[in-house]
């Protein structure tokens, strides 16, 4: 016999699935750190991969005016500007995507606990339908199995 709340339960459960737990539910089995941290090292290359670009767009830019001196430019104070950029650049873009990750983490953590609460509503809801509608069937079921 079908049951208005379990149909209704499971048309939940189903459009999660098919919507958002595509990608969400997987990504259940990591912890916090191993997520956050897997996705900062893809960070690091993707932020080290954009500040190389800006570099050499920025060098491509100033290519008439760097020609025009480059026997009296100083190459050195060059390249500590050019690293002291780039850990600035790093380490904010870095504190950003870590924040963004960790409150990514925790949203994708309260969709999958309120999954899993409603999977185990609708198991209840077949314990009761299938042990009777006692204080949860397990009087029944330990008589139904032999206990």
């Amino acid at each position: 016999m079908l049951n208005r709340d379990k149909v209704i339960l499971m048309t939940k459960l189903a459009t999660y699935e098919q919507k958002e737990g595509r990608k969400e539910i997987p990504l259940s089995k990591y912890f916090k750190s191993d997520y956050i941290g897997l996705h900062l090292i893809g960070s690091f290359f993707a932020i080290t991969i954009a500040y190389a670009l800006v570099v050499a767009l920025v060098i491509a830019y100033k290519s008439d005016e760097l020609m025009k001196n480059l026997t009296s430019l100083n190459f050195f104070k060059m390249g500590k500007d050019i690293l002291i950029g780039y850990v600035v650049f790093l380490v904010l873009n870095m504190l950003i995507a870590y924040l963004a990750y960790l409150v990514k983490f925790v949203k994708i953590r309260k969709h999958l606990k309120e999954y899993n609460g409603r999977l185990k509503q609708l198991r209840r809801m077949y314990e009761k339908e299938k042990y009777g509608d006692d204080d949860g069937g397990e009087d029944n079921a330990n008589e139904h199995f032999g206990a």
